[in-house]
């Protein structure tokens, strides 16, 4: 019931966040692919000096927006949990056990992380074989279907930054909740 009410009592800021988490990783993922797109080898769009120079700035700037994406969201989840603080001593003078508040914890960070990219993953889910499609019809046929392959790439890359954004969140808050006040009691 408490991550319900938190969720519900938050929403407009949370929609905001959420729209604005979702615009990075978008922006990320098409930086990215774009990019990686101007580094392989058959395609020429102009002189292959400035091209790969233009490839290596976007994946860059691609990476730049994953590392912001993941750092705001981190700043929101540590925001949200010291405004929890008084929730979850309440909770532990209630009689909640370490474990099970642990467990609430670990729920809410996977929810707080994961919701942004759920949308994300519903928007490029949707654009991404149609996009593909198009171009399909420029690239040479050894390249068919490479940005399906450039995606995987992106998609390993998240996997391993939400890994570590999501370990270092809940070792946080781990961390915070041993520190409460009403735990060392």
């Amino acid at each position: 019931l408490l991550t319900l009410a938190e969720f519900t009592a938050s929403s407009n800021n949370g929609i905001i966040l959420n729209a604005v988490f979702c615009t990075c990783l978008i922006f990320a993922f098409t930086a990215f692919c774009f990019g990686t797109l101007l580094f392989t080898e058959g395609l020429v769009i102009y002189d292959p000096q400035p091209q790969r120079w233009m490839g290596f700035l976007q994946i860059n700037i691609g990476l730049i927006f994953l590392v912001l994406y993941f750092s705001m969201l981190s700043l929101t989840q540590i925001l949200k949990l010291r405004r929890q603080t008084r929730s979850l001593d309440i909770l532990c003078s209630l009689g909640k056990s370490q474990t099970a508040l642990n467990r609430w914890l670990d729920r809410q960070i996977v929810i707080n992380l994961g919701l942004p990219v759920l949308m994300s993953v519903v928007l490029l889910g949707s654009a991404a074989p149609v996009v593909n499609f198009k171009l399909n019809r420029v690239v040479p046929s050894g390249m068919q279907n490479i940005l399906f392959q450039i995606a995987g790439i992106f998609a390993l890359c998240f996997a391993v930054l939400y890994g570590i954004y999501a370990c270092a969140a809940i070792v946080y808050s781990r961390r915070c909740l041993r520190r409460s006040p009403t735990q060392s009691k």
